[in-house]
Parts: C-alpha cells; structure tokens; sequence
C-alpha cells in the first residue's frame, strides 16, 4: 500500500507541477501577445499555438487532479431529497460505477483518437510543432480519471458493505 501512496503521491504532485507551469506559460504568453500588438503594434505570430499547447495539458491535467480529489462538478441533488443512509449510499455506489464504465469508454476514445492523430502526424501552421502532443494529454487524463473513479468505486462497495452491516 506504501507503494501506492508514493505513486499517487508523485502523479499528483506531477499533475499540480504541470498545471502551475502551463497556467504561468499562458498568462504570461497571453499578457505578452497583449503587449507587442496593443503598445509597440507587432504581431506575436505563434503565440496561439503555443498557448494552444499549454492549455490542453493545463485542462486535462487539472481534470484529473479535480477527479482525484472528487471535486469536480456534479449536479447530485440526491441527498437532498432522500434521507435513508442505505438508499444514499446505493446512489453513490451506482454513481460511481456508471462513473467508472463511462471514463472507461472515454479512455478507449482517447486511445484510438491517439493513435490515430499519430498516424496523421498533424503540425502546426507556424512552429511546425506535431499537434499530438495536444492530444497526449486527454488520453493521459482519462487513463488517471479512471483510475481515481475504479478507486472511488471500491470505497463505495466497501462503504455499502459496512452500511448495511449496521
């Protein structure tokens, strides 16, 4: 288990490291653009693909470490309306698992678009930089989101266990 921790530990510090540095880059390169056309009238050619770039990893790396942490947006009114423990956590569970089963579609997806950008090798317009490493990214983030939400999932059947064990 102490092995686990270490990996969680390094992917979510990897994901937060990824996220301050893409959300930096962007700033600065958008500020930057900003600046060169507005004050001294020069285009910042390029600018976009590369705020392209960190924008995708600084989303998808961001949407896994909010599914990690199962902070990300949810529209589950169930606990307002239902007060049985057992019925709430029998929500959760199938919440979970349907959660599950959906990210691991998504991650299929994700796989398959991979591979298939790769085939196209696509570059961009000005930098001629390979467009995959835009795509990496999602697929990465499905991989980790499942993971997390297959975890989440296994809590919920050992907490449903214990529910109803009382």
């Amino acid at each position: 288990m102490n092995v686990i921790k270490k990996i969680d530990s390094f992917l979510l510090k990897t994901q937060n490291a990824i996220c301050i540095a893409t959300g930096l880059v962007m700033v600065v390169l958008i500020v930057a653009a900003a600046f060169l056309r507005f004050v001294f009238n020069i285009n910042f050619s390029g600018s976009e693909e590369i705020i392209m770039f960190t924008a995708f990893w600084f989303y998808f790396m961001g949407s896994s470490a909010a599914s990690r942490e199962d902070s990300q947006i949810t529209a589950d009114m169930s606990n307002l309306v239902v007060k049985n423990p057992k019925v709430l956590q029998i929500i959760r569970l199938i919440k979970y698992f349907v959660s599950t089963v959906i990210s691991c579609v998504g991650t299929v997806w994700a796989y398959e678009f991979l591979v298939w950008y790769a085939a196209r090798n696509p570059r961009t317009p000005i930098y001629k930089l390979p467009e995959i490493i835009m795509v990496i990214p999602v697929f990465i983030s499905f991989v980790l989101m499942t993971v997390y939400l297959f975890g989440y999932f296994l809590n919920a059947v050992r907490r449903t266990k214990e529910v109803f064990a009382k």
